[in-house]
């Protein structure tokens, strides 16, 4: 995560991204190693918001914009333009907005779409297709 934050040349990208590592992501993982769980998942999620608030922060610079000056439509508007991916920096508003190093920003909780890829009967048939050796076309 360090090397990441250490490859952002503008400062006025680096600087909210070091402070939001420093006082969110490493106290949580230190935390997880001191109870020795595993470090994968927090490491990945870290890394995952770390390059996605790296993304939103250079968008705004792009477009004239600081963290201080960005407005809701700013951010609805960077949210709408691209990937799903981009919805991790929720923690990152949240952290940023309590701190009034932006104005009050708010990304709306996305609903789950997990929509089954085969119905329960399919997946049993299938699971007897298996279990007796019937090949299938």
């Amino acid at each position: 995560m360090q090397d990441r934050i250490q490859s952002i040349e503008d400062p006025l990208v680096r600087q909210p991204i070091e402070q939001f590592a420093n006082w969110h992501h490493l106290p949580r993982i230190r935390s997880q190693a001191r109870r020795g769980e595993s470090l994968r998942g927090a490491v990945s999620n870290s890394k995952q918001e770390v390059t996605e608030v790296g993304r939103f922060l250079s968008w705004l610079a792009e477009n004239g914009k600081t963290l201080a000056t960005c407005q809701q439509a700013d951010l609805d508007c960077w949210l709408a333009d691209g990937p799903t991916t981009r919805h991790a920096i929720s923690t990152f508003v949240s952290w940023t907005s309590q701190r009034r190093l932006s104005p009050k920003l708010a990304i709306a909780r996305r609903p789950a779409r997990a929509t089954p890829l085969i119905t329960h009967e399919e997946r049993l048939n299938w699971l007897g297709l298996c279990l007796t050796g019937t090949p299938t076309p």
